[in-house]
């Protein structure tokens, strides 16, 4: 029996590039410090400066390749709490219908 581990596949380097936008964005916005800040607040903001940054290295939905990294950043970002589940559905909806619109060009 082989290893589990073994057969992962590595992440595509559009998963790659959303999830170091994701991690350099937090790290950015937890090294800035409001004195009259809570640490709590400044957690949450850099969570939602995280995930506009991963939104925003996200491939377009032209090409099937980029379709095809585009639904494996959203599974990815749905791990990791980008997304919530509803967004999801829309972002896979929408990758959908571009993957269909690109088949007929």
């Amino acid at each position: 029996m082989s290893n589990l581990f073994e057969e992962i596949p590595a992440p595509t380097s559009a998963v790659t590039r959303c999830s170091q936008a994701r991690e350099n964005a937090y790290r950015a916005a937890l090294s800035t410090r409001d004195n009259d800040e809570p640490e709590c607040r400044r957690v949450d903001r850099a969570e939602k400066t995280a995930a506009k940054a991963y939104r925003e290295a996200m491939p377009p939905l032209s090409g099937s390749e980029n379709i095809r990294n585009f639904i494996a950043c959203v599974a990815q970002g749905l791990l990791l709490k980008v997304f919530t589940a509803p967004e999801s559905t829309q972002l896979l909806y929408a990758a959908q219908v571009a993957n269909s619109a690109a088949k007929r060009l």
